[in-house]
């Protein structure tokens, strides 16, 4: 079909001569760059890649990329989709193509697509999985992260996520109701990018204060991927989602929840406590999605299994420790429910109790494990 070429100026003057059909033409340019910015999109098996690269011998990561992409930029010739709604679009061509100021149904995919373009040039410009530490160039990070602020700071204000900006778009969000959602998607998207771009730096912080700046943009995006998940529960039935059943959105609340946890790196902080508090709540968010996504239970039956091997007292752990429910017992409705609870409130107990007995090495050992076993399988379908 040549769709990569859709725009070359051969295919613009046989457009010419011989006529087109302008609907075509613009679904084609719809359809290139939904691939091509999905094969970008790919930020997170970049970094699984590069930071679980010990696992890949043992045949535990399985991301169909790992720091990198089919689509070449070089090679394309196709022009941007235009911000119009299909109204605008007919055969003779786009009657017209607004602003980004101005919300259209193109909107979202016009944003997705910058935002994949970042994800892009960070593929391009971070060292490859495998690399040592001291190979890693922070200044590379910084400026990347100053291209994501740009990003946000760029969006659309019916995008953003500021109370005056939304104050500002109510009526958009009346006329389009998926407005509301696709903001949180823009914003949830982004700042897991950007959890993950800071981790290993924001680990880093707690020994060398030059990653500083990292363990507070690290800190706070993975606030904000926690907190716009919240805010899903409101948005979500107005687009008929539950987040709860995305198992891509609980992926990357795990691992921002659990890198809010690095608390135990700075117990004195002043605001351990507080932090501590956001950890539970997350948790409580990931309670909501073990009925729905199948891979969160597994990942953290490894995940406690690892921390009770940390413990300073291990016997407690076997004392306390949860039994199976075996199949009689899951019969019984209410015994589920029962046993369910009371793992959960045993898990979150041995996470908060262990957490502060692991040092800098074995949080990112931690980390680069449940990014494996995340990486290592498909977390169920919506």
């Amino acid at each position: 079909m040549r769709i990569h070429c859709l725009d070359s100026p051969k295919a613009r003057e046989k457009r010419r001569i011989n006529g087109c059909d302008g609907v075509e033409i613009e679904v084609q340019r719809r359809i290139w760059w939904h691939m091509v910015s999905s094969d970008w999109y790919e930020f997170g098996s970049f970094f699984l890649g590069q930071m679980t690269h010990n696992l890949q011998a043992d045949g535990l990561l399985r991301r169909p990329q790992e720091g990198t992409y089919i689509f070449q930029r070089r090679q394309t010739l196709v022009e941007n989709s235009r911000n119009a709604d299909d109204v605008f679009i007919t055969a003779a061509g786009v009657a017209y193509d607004f602003p980004r100021s101005v919300p259209t149904t193109m909107s979202a995919s016009i944003a997705r697509i910058e935002l994949a373009e970042l994800c892009e040039e960070a593929v391009n410009r971070l060292p490859f999985n495998g690399m040592d530490n001291n190979e890693r160039d922070y200044d590379a990070v910084l400026a990347l992260d100053a291209k994501f602020q740009e990003y946000l700071r760029n969006l659309p204000v019916f995008f953003q996520l500021h109370a005056a900006s939304i104050q500002q778009s109510p009526a958009i969000c009346e006329e389009r109701p998926y407005i509301a959602w696709q903001r949180l998607i823009l914003h949830f998207s982004a700042h897991t990018r950007l959890c993950w771009l800071h981790r290993r730096s924001h680990l880093e912080s707690a020994v060398q204060n030059c990653y500083e700046y990292s363990r507070e943009a690290g800190l706070r995006s993975a606030r904000m991927v926690l907190n716009v998940r919240r805010l899903m529960d409101d948005t979500g039935p107005l687009v008929s989602m539950n987040p709860c059943r995305v198992w891509s959105v609980m992926e990357h609340v795990f691992r921002a929840a659990v890198l809010a946890s690095v608390v135990s790196l700075y117990p004195t902080a002043v605001d351990a406590a507080a932090r501590q508090g956001e950890v539970w709540a997350a948790c409580r968010l990931l309670e909501q999605s073990t009925l729905h996504v199948k891979g969160i239970p597994q990942v953290l039956q490894t995940l406690r299994a690892t921390l009770q091997g940390r413990r300073s007292r291990p016997e407690m752990v076997t004392s306390r420790h949860v039994s199976p429910v075996t199949e009689d017992e899951g019969n019984n409705p209410s015994r589920v429910d029962e046993e369910g609870e009371m793992n959960w409130n045993q898990f979150w107990a041995d996470f908060v109790e262990a957490a502060p007995q692991l040092d800098l090495e074995q949080w990112t050992s931690q980390l680069d494990d449940i990014d494996g076993m995340l990486g290592a399988q498909s977390l169920g379908s919506p």
